[in-house]
């Protein structure tokens, strides 16, 4: 991570936008819809799952961390842009999104290694095929 403020972390007062760059109050407007929207919101989890498997069997690269949720990012951005018909998709260029998606993969992977999202995938019991029973969010 950069040394610069993070465009993707969220603020501390999260009600009033207006004293943030721009470039910040769009990422974050972006990112809070892609956490409220029940289909964004399980492709995210499933990203979650996937990049925990890769960590747990010692095969993750964190370059590949970028683009998997630029795929996240990109999808998200085309049901934002549907849903809010006033906003401008001419600011969401293709290097604001890389950016983006390097802060999220950076933030995730470190969540996951923390174990952050233990809790809430393994319940502890074993399904039917001898492996962790994974709990729905």
């Amino acid at each position: 991570m950069s040394a610069t403020r993070s465009i993707a972390a969220p603020p501390r007062d999260h009600g009033d936008l207006r004293h943030y760059e721009p470039k910040r109050r769009r990422a974050l407007d972006l990112v809070r819809f892609m956490e409220q929207d029940r289909y964004l919101f399980r492709r995210k989890q499933a990203f979650i799952a996937y990049v925990e498997r890769k960590v747990r069997r010692r095969r993750y690269n964190p370059a590949e961390g970028p683009t998997l949720w630029s795929h996240w990012l990109k999808e998200g951005l085309i049901r934002y842009l549907r849903t809010h018909p006033r906003v401008d998709g001419l600011h969401y260029t293709d290097a604001f999104l890389h950016e983006l998606a390097q802060e999220i993969a950076e933030r995730e992977h470190a969540r996951v290694v923390r174990g952050d999202y233990v809790d809430m995938t393994v319940d502890g019991t074993v399904g039917p095929n001898g492996r962790p029973h994974v709990v729905r969010w």
